[in-house]
């Protein structure tokens, strides 16, 4: 960078695109500015992304002790030192990524990742905080339960499919069962606190949340069923996650070839799926009285019983709903928890398992809350996998 940190780029800061052609151009005093490298597919390997909202944090906390890059297709800016820091390039940063948000990436050194990540959980802390206000400690356990799903979440979306983030799932998905709170007061931190928060939202983890507490409270399912649900509800999107390792056949929704792709990376990299997470990323937008995506079932009647979805799939389905709505709740309107019920129960005619959205509507407005016991089944990852 250059001697003055204080100097920014505002008059040269781009405009957003209007047409799909157009291409972001880093003004020409960026490269006086700073240093910069190529990356290749091999050395970008040694980088992670921060997430996009997180990145607030950068600008809310005390400077960063670690470099800031800013990727421009294979060209890697050393943009923000911590010698060099200033709010005024921080902000430029952030406002130059907001308006190209798919022609430029904000990453850190792999080995920085943790320091970053400290920042990043003392924001949302912070925002927790301040919007629990005086409730904020009776609400601390489900909001820890949150965040350890967050962080999940965060580990499969920055890093893809790896060792790490799939570690972190389980443990994520096991603190979420020992400490497990009341089906209303989840429902009740999320519509109240998540829900007014485009920072503390986060789909996967409210989703893996959701699908936790009906499967551990609600419908009373064992500890490694649990489990499996809420680590089942933090992979769904995991095609739309991880998009480098495949690309979706159908936008947003799972394939058959990345559900076979799936299989072939757990084979490779040694991740010991159960079948009950593959099973419920391919069938959980299948609608419970037929069609839906892939379309495979054909609906409940009293000649075919059972529709053939796996439970899992369908307590995913509903956590998933719920998830949806709650952005709604930011992006559109204020929907109130009953209000995102009813509009959830409505959806049980054709989409959802009736006996599980009513159990669910039911377990909303109880306080009580479900004991992890001494159980019989084993917790430990390497049984909980053995098909």
């Amino acid at each position: 960078m250059s001697n003055d940190p204080h100097k920014t780029a505002k008059a040269s800061a781009p405009t957003p695109p209007t047409t799909q052609q157009e291409v972001f151009v880093p003004p020409a005093e960026w490269r006086v500015r700073c240093d910069v490298r190529k990356l290749t597919p091999h050395t970008k390997l040694e980088y992670l992304s921060l997430n996009n909202d997180l990145l607030r944090c950068l600008v809310d906390v005390q400077p960063p002790s670690f470099i800031v890059f800013f990727l421009v297709g294979w060209d890697l800016y050393e943009y923000l030192r911590p010698a060099n820091y200033t709010l005024e390039l921080m902000q430029e940063m952030l406002d130059i990524h907001k308006k190209w948000p798919t022609q430029t990436r904000v990453l850190v050194l792999q080995n920085d990742y943790a320091r970053y990540e400290k920042l990043a959980s003392a924001f949302r802390n912070r925002r927790f905080e301040t919007a629990a206000g005086g409730a904020s400690m009776a609400l601390l356990p489900v909001y820890n339960c949150y965040q350890e799903l967050s962080n999940a979440s965060q580990s499969l979306a920055r890093g893809g499919l790896n060792m790490e983030a799939y570690a972190r799932v389980s443990a994520g998905a096991s603190f979420a069962v020992m400490h497990m709170q009341s089906t209303k007061s989840i429902l009740g931190f999320l519509v109240a606190i998540v829900g007014n928060d485009a920072i503390l939202y986060d789909h996967s983890a409210v989703t893996a949340l959701v699908a936790t507490a009906i499967s551990w409270n609600v419908l009373e399912m064992t500890k490694r069923e649990s489990k499996l649900c809420g680590q089942a509800a933090l992979m769904h999107d995991v095609e739309r996650n991880c998009a480098h390792l495949f690309k979706p056949a159908v936008h947003d929704r799972i394939s058959t070839a990345a559900i076979k792709e799936l299989k072939n990376l757990q084979e490779s990299v040694g991740l010991g799926f159960h079948a009950v997470i593959l099973q419920t990323m391919g069938q959980y937008r299948e609608k419970f009285t037929g069609g839906g995506f892939p379309g495979t079932n054909h609906g409940a009647s009293e000649e075919r019983g059972d529709t053939g979805i796996e439970r899992t799939a369908r307590i995913v389905a509903i956590a998933c709903a719920f998830s949806e709505y709650l952005l709604k709740r930011q992006d559109k309107h204020s929907l109130s928890l009953t209000m995102i019920l009813d509009l959830i129960k409505q959806r049980t005619k054709d989409d959802f398992d009736p006996d599980i959205v009513t159990a669910l509507i039911e377990a909303a407005t109880s306080d009580a809350i479900r004991k992890v016991g001494k159980q019989k089944e084993a917790f430990e990852d390497k049984e909980d996998y053995d098909d």
